[in-house]
């Protein structure tokens, strides 16, 4: 295990070091590659995308790998929880999950899946396919991943072979049709994994009773079903295919066991059948295999006549002889019967061309136990597959043309690759070749660019940067093209065209960063000095200065427009206009991007004086401040108590955050407040601040600027507006309930008239539908009116529409349930009329809750009106009428829940909870030490059908019930309908399998049979003799006979007595009295179950002599595996 561990350890560490060296050589090769013009990985985005693919395909297996097992976990946890969802998928998918799934669970099969035969297994309904595949003695592991559908296939693999068993039903279907597609799809899904050879045979298999027994209508109803299948089969293949027909269950012929008696093991296992010595289909030869089975079958006749002589010499009796002498007519019965099946499925003008009927096989499926050996395997099966089957895998034919197609498509893909390969290597060479006279031309722009800069460093000057800054700028725009670039077939990877440019501009950059930017920081000393300036200039020459050491948000456009439009004009007039233009122009690609920041500032002081300065609030800011400064006491919030009133608000309405219902929204947030706000006292503040600015030295507001400012504040204010209505609007709800009787009396209160829901939603409507007052915030000023006329006529399409009122936006949905539509009455009369409707089902609920519960059928029926209103409430808006319908039907769920659940336990009580307490609980069998036995008459009553616990079941719960699997639980269509608890339902399931077990179908007296037989007596012992309620049997070493006996017997009352006759000495004697004194007898004893549900052993005690019987109970369903579990309780509610 240690090894492993460090073997696991350097596999990671190798992976680890071979992505770093791929990484490593990627990011010396990238700059290279290139299409044309367009270097691949120029941009970051493509270069982070090839080192993650590099890693990503080094680490594939492992995570691969990883997503394996965490998706094997995760389905592994749904299976816990239901069945797999692959049963619903259709084939297609169904077919591809399958194989899927063979690939993950048996990791090793695709590298082996031409190494071991496939064989598909199909046949009639109960013919034996699985025991065939059980007993074929290749140990199979089957793949239990696909049983949510029975009929879904089932594969098993083994070291020799892969098995896929197809139930009867996966080609029992509908119509020829769909026969037909189950086929192909089958045969393509499997194509898709093994092209060269989908199958080497296919296994059919018909039981006896269905050649013999069967109508002629259903045998040859499935030979026309199979023949359809194998005609769709035949067409899939590309090679040939031999089948197998394999005759089951042929121990159902008569004297089978008679003239099979006396074989030992060896020679149950041989293989019991014909083979046809005619070649396949694809060998070029045709025959007829009808007729050579008719030989052949013959010869097996004769084989098995001449065995009748050997058999009669050692028969027992007269009859054991005629027994023997008459089984190959029996068998003979076969013949007549497989001639037409093989003749309608091998034979005439449809017969499958690429198929031939290789073997005809019969077998058993009664289990053979000799004398000599325990061999309990089914007659000629267990060596059928692995010694006359699977050896001739080689016989299935390979489909050479779509070998041909792979070697094809192999052969293409390499001549591609070798082309494109020797296109690349010679593309390169040349583009190598193209990439030095670049070299050359930004090299020597460099070196000057060097020579100058050093010729210039003591001056600092910005224009002292401007040649050496050229230099570099020729580097990074060559004059000459056709001296660099190569035509695009010639530039496929080594071009450093693109690669170079990146490297000069980089250089660049950092030579404005370090060479012009300190320089013009610098000559900005007099302009920070120069107080001759305005405010508004003074404040754009600092904005930028705090740009440039990061102490202010970066704009692009002030900081150039400040150099290139006011410094240069106002304090760079000794430079030439070349100097100008160039030096312009570095500007320009300086400030494109924000710079590095520089740590040295000219006044700290006075920069932190600029930086308050601008941070003081805007025009939009000091106009809302004084908003908020205004006194609204005089105007009443909006609150659920102030619209609604007292005492009705309290008793219908609450809020859900807990808070009192006469609280709301501030004064400032209310209809009247804004009507006093907009537009007047809002415009004329904006005006004076404005006028204010512009005295102080600011630029001067335009009137479209004016406009900007008040609709900024008034969208401002109507989305806190908004916000704040929309927040108390969120939490309110009605009042909850936990009765009918509440319930009922909140909704009357709902539904009244006038209602308080219409009465709160019109309340919210006068201080949310603001639009009807735009009149009101139209321009008063006629100069801004006609300027506004001129702007609708000359704006354009693209023109930005106008605002639109946040406030009315968000409440429309609600405030339009008030709107009444010509004779149509408004929304909230109907959700009115549907709590009116529950409020009349709560009052009757109400009524009969008064006298313990309510029905199932009451209940049913208000389910179906809360699904009705759920329906409902999804469609309206969120706003209270959503809250308050939902609360609505959890509230009233709750109560009919609560009701239905009053009324069945109140049921179970008066029919059962008694009679279970006083006269089953407590008494022999469910507890094991009580002296009282429950009377027969009372336990057929409790238990029987048609009986205590059948009755209630059947009248109360089986509708809510799925009995159709255990552990039995509530239906989930039922499950919001009723509330039962498990124990109560386990409780019912047990009481239906005691039933089962104790009872005849119908009846409520106790009846049922048992067998037992001696199997060993004490040495000790003369004889041994049991008497069960006046049933005798005794055993004294003599043949071992089966008794049967009755429980409870023909007299109860007697009991259960046993003797043992011991040799020479005193008689041993165990008594239990009563009709349960059968199962005393055997808790006092020793009951040993022997893998089968309805066989035990059962050994006599009794001090220290024993005698064993073998006991076998008539079902799986009896006593003696229920009483195990004898606890049994009935809980005082459901």
């Amino acid at each position: 295990m240690a090894n492993a561990k460090g073997l696991r350890r350097w596999i990671w560490l190798i992976r680890v070091l071979v992505a770093l060296i791929l990484t490593i050589v990627f990011l010396v090769l990238s700059p290279l590659v290139h299409i044309g013009q367009w270097q691949v990985f120029s941009h970051n985005v493509m270069w982070g995308s090839g080192i993650a693919i590099i890693w990503l395909l080094v680490f594939w297996p492992p995570i691969i790998g990883g997503l394996k097992k965490l998706f094997q976990k995760k389905d592994q946890d749904d299976e816990k929880e239901a069945p797999l969802p692959i049963a619903d998928l259709p084939l297609r998918q169904r077919l591809k999950a399958q194989i899927s799934e063979v690939n993950r669970t048996y990791k090793q099969l695709k590298k082996r899946r031409y190494s071991i035969p496939w064989y598909l297994v199909t046949g009639t309904e109960a013919s034996g396919k699985g025991s065939l595949i059980d007993h074929s003695n290749l140990h199979f592991k089957p793949l239990n991943t696909f049983q949510s559908n029975p009929d879904d296939l089932q594969w098993f693999l083994c070291d020799q072979a892969m098995l896929i068993k197809a139930p009867t039903a996966f080609f029992d279907q509908d119509n020829d049709l769909g026969n037909r597609l189950h086929a192909e799809e089958l045969i393509s899904s499997i194509r898709r994994y093994r092209p060269l050879q989908p199958l080497n045979g296919l296994i059919l298999t018909i039981d006896t009773d269905a050649l013999i027994s069967g109508s002629d209508e259903d045998r040859l109803a499935w030979v026309a079903r199979t023949k359809v299948t194998l005609k769709a089969i035949n067409e899939q293949l590309g090679a040939s295919l031999p089948v197998y027909l394999i005759v089951s269950k042929i121990d159902l012929l008569e004297h089978f066991d008679a003239f099979f008696h006396n074989y030992n093991g060896s020679e149950a296992k041989q293989v019991f059948g014909v083979r046809f010595s005619a070649p396949l289909p694809d060998q070029g030869s045709t025959h007829s295999p009808s007729a050579e089975f008719d030989a052949e079958f013959d010869d097996l006749i004769n084989c098995l006549t001449q065995q009748t002589i050997a058999q009669s010499h050692t028969a027992t009796s007269a009859a054991k002889v005629i027994e023997v002498n008459d089984f190959p007519c029996q068998f003979n019965g076969l013949k007549e019967p497989l001639i037409s099946v093989i003749q309608q499925l091998f034979e005439g003008k449809e017969k499958p061309d690429k198929m031939a009927l290789r073997s005809v096989f019969f077998c058993g499926d009664k289990h053979h136990i000799s004398a000599q050996e325990n061999y309990r395997q089914g007659f000629f099966k267990e060596n059928l597959l692995a010694q006359a089957i699977v050896p001739e895998a080689n016989l299935a034919g390979v489909d050479y043309r779509a070998m041909r197609s792979r070697r094809i498509t192999t052969t293409i893909s390499s001549i591609i690759a070798i082309s494109l390969t020797c296109f690349l290597t010679t593309s390169w060479y040349f583009s190598y070749r193209h990439n030095k006279a670049y070299f050359n031309i930004v090299s020597n722009e460099i070196y000057e660019a060097r020579r100058l800069y050093w010729q210039h460093a003591s001056n600092q000057r910005p224009q002292a940067t401007i040649y050496a800054l050229d230099s570099l700028l020729d580097a990074k725009k060559p004059r000459d093209k056709s001296l660099v670039e190569a035509p695009w077939y010639l530039n496929l990877g080594l071009s450093q065209e693109d690669y170079v440019f990146y490297y000069v501009n980089r250089l660049y950059d950092r030579s404005l960063d370090n060479m012009l930017l300190p320089r013009l920081v610098t000559a900005m000393e007099p302009v920070l000095l120069d107080k001759s300036l305005t405010d508004a200039k003074r404040k754009r020459a600092f904005t930028v200065y705090l740009m440039l050491t990061r102490d202010y948000p970066y704009d692009a456009t002030a900081a150039t427009q400040f150099f290139n439009t006011f410094w240069l004009k106002r304090y760079a007039s000794d430079m030439s206009q070349f100097e100008r233009q160039a030096l312009s122009e570095h500007i320009r690609y300086l400030f494109a991007e924000e710079p590095e920041p520089l740590q040295r500032m000219y006044d700290p002081e006075l920069a932190q004086q600029v930086r308050n300065m601008l941070e003081q609030f805007t025009i939009e800011d000091e106009v809302y401040a004084r908003m908020e400064e205004q006194n609204f006491t005089s105007f009443p919030i909006f609150s659920i108590a102030n619209v609604v009133g007292e005492p009705l608000a309290s008793n219908v309405f609450y809020l859900k955050n807990g808070t009192a219902i006469s609280n709301g929204p501030p004064a400032f947030y209310t209809r009247a407040a804004y009507k006093r706000m907009f537009p007047e006292f809002v415009t004329k503040t904006t005006r004076s601040l404005v006028r204010e600015q512009e005295d102080s030295g600011g630029e001067k507001a335009s009137l479209e600027r004016e406009e900007e400012i008040i609709a900024a504040i008034k969208k401002r204010y109507l989305t806190s507006y908004a916000e704040e209505y929309q927040t108390l609007i969120s939490d309110i709800d009605i009042l909850p309930y936990k009765s009918a009787a509440d319930g009922a009396a909140i909704l009357t209160r709902v539904t009244s008239d006038p209602s308080p829901l219409i009465t709160l939603l019109e309340g919210i409507k006068d201080d949310t539908d603001l639009d009807k007052m735009s009149l009101e915030n139209l321009p008063t000023n006629p100069l801004r009116m006609a300027q506004q006329r001129v702007n609708s006529m000359l704006s354009t399409p693209n023109s930005q529409a106008p605002i639109t009122n946040p406030v009315t936006n968000a409440f429309e949905s609600l405030n339009q349930m008030l709107d009444e539509e010509g004779e149509n009455p408004a929304a909230i009369d109907e959700v009115l009329k549907r709590i009116a409707i529950l409020r009349d089902y709560l009052t009757d609920v109400s009524r009969d809750s008064r006298q313990g519960g309510i029905t199932p059928e009451k209940a049913i029926e208000g389910e179906k009106l809360l699904q009705q209103l759920q329906f409902y409430a999804e469609a309206q808006t969120p706003l209270v009428i959503y809250p308050v319908l939902e609360s609505v039907w959890e509230d009233t769920s709750h109560v009919i829940r609560v009701e239905q659940s009053r009324y069945l336990t109140q049921q179970w009580r008066k029919d059962i909870r008694g009679i279970c307490s006083s006269a089953i609980e407590n008494r022999y069998p469910f507890n094991k030490s009580a002296k009282a036995g429950i009377p027969l008459e009372d336990f057929g009553e409790f238990f029987g059908y048609g009986g205590i616990m059948d009755t209630f079941f059947n009248k109360w719960l089986r509708q809510f019930i799925d009995t159709s699997r255990t552990p039995w639980r509530i239906k989930a269509s039922e499950i919001q309908y009723i509330r039962i608890s498990n124990e109560t339902i386990a409780l019912f399931e047990k009481t239906a399998k005691i039933r089962r077990a104790f009872f005849s179908p119908g009846s409520k007296k106790p009846n049922f049979v048992t067998v037992i037989q001696p199997r060993n007596l004490d040495p000790a012992l003369r004889s041994f003799e049991l008497s069960v309620s006046g049933q005798q049997t005794n055993y004294a070493f003599g043949p071992l006979r089966p008794t049967r006996l009755v429980w409870p017997g023909p007299d109860p009352s007697i009991g259960v007595k046993v003797v043992m006759n011991v040799d020479g000495g005193n008689n041993l004697t165990y008594t239990a009295a009563g009709p349960w004194g059968w199962f005393r007898t055997l808790d006092a004893m020793q009951l040993v179950n022997t893998g089968l549900p309805e066989a035990f052993n059962l050994t006599f005690n009794i001090d220290g002599r024993t005698a064993s019987y073998s006991l076998e109970a008539g079902s799986s369903s009896n006593p003696y595996n229920l009483l195990s579990n004898s606890q049994f309780h009935c809980p005082r509610s459901l």
